[in-house]
């Protein structure tokens, strides 16, 4: 990826007789982009530690043009502490929003029984201990905030791996998920109950 000095911006648009219409006005989009660079830039605080990145995230995902409209679609990830909604609201100043759907950050404590559970599996899996945070979005923040514990946990490795064309999971890693999913339902579910019986 090379990211060049300087550009144009150029809009075009099929004409009814199927050739195309040059020279509709950027500015518009311009003022966008600038408004979309000083949120990302906002965003950037707070600072959540615990989570990499650090602060909340943002991506314009898809730029569509409807007649001389243009569609842009994003998502924001919040650490906590960031309402995103009121975060896109300095972006009513130079595009309407229609906000899609809203979930929040996911930050359980790493004292409930459920992160324990998935810290004992990993380590009698010979895993070592691997928690950690990051800022992306689930719905398991929607099942947080309705007062459940929640872990975000698959097979394999997510980090380089998800949303790519190639993404993949390697057999041993769902064998290894499975014996870690047991070992977890084991401790809260079996082990607690002849406990509480």
């Amino acid at each position: 990826n090379v990211v060049p000095e300087a550009c144009g911006v150029e809009i075009v648009r099929p004409d009814e007789s199927g050739g195309t219409i040059v020279g509709l006005d950027p500015q518009p989009l311009l003022e966008f982009l600038r408004a979309w660079r000083a949120l990302l830039e906002r965003l950037r605080t707070p600072v959540c530690t615990e989570f990499d990145p650090d602060h909340s995230v943002g991506s314009l995902g898809r730029v569509e043009l409807e007649g001389d409209r243009a569609m842009l679609h994003f998502d924001l990830r919040p650490v906590p502490g960031v309402d995103p909604l009121r975060a896109v609201e300095a972006l009513r100043d130079v595009a309407e929003i229609e906000p899609v759907r809203a979930n929040p950050p996911l930050a359980t404590p790493l004292d409930a029984p459920l992160v324990t559970a998935v810290a004992a599996a990993q380590q009698s899996l010979g895993l070592g201990r691997r928690l950690g945070t990051k800022a992306t979005c689930t719905e398991a923040g929607l099942l947080s905030e309705a007062g459940l514990d929640v872990v975000v946990l698959g097979a394999g490795p997510s980090v380089g791996n998800v949303h790519k064309p190639n993404e993949h999971t390697r057999i041993p890693e769902l064998f290894l998920a499975r014996d870690l999913y047991r070992s977890v339902i084991e401790q809260l579910c079996i082990e607690d109950a002849a406990c509480t019986s």
